[in-house]
């Protein structure tokens, strides 16, 4: 088993979806109804520069996502 963790690419969009749509996944979040394809894409394509967002992968099949957002406020950038 191979374990990888990269940064999220636009074209992750459609398999994040998939990781959303498992009941595990979806049942502590508040993201329902389920998400639209459309609005990963958007999320993906347009990610800010003060967001990290990565993905992690299990031989090659992403299982997970996961991101960090640094607050832009220079007094609560260090927190």
């Amino acid at each position: 088993m191979v374990v990888e963790v990269r940064r999220a690419e636009p074209s992750d969009a459609k398999a994040i979806k998939g990781v959303y749509e498992c009941p595990n996944a979806y049942t502590g979040t508040l993201q329902l109804p389920l998400p639209s394809s459309d609005m990963w894409e958007k999320r993906f394509q347009t990610i800010p520069d003060h967001v990290y967002a990565y993905v992690a992968l299990v031989d090659g099949e992403i299982v997970g996502n996961l991101g960090f957002e640094l607050c832009t406020n220079p007094r609560r950038r260090h927190v």
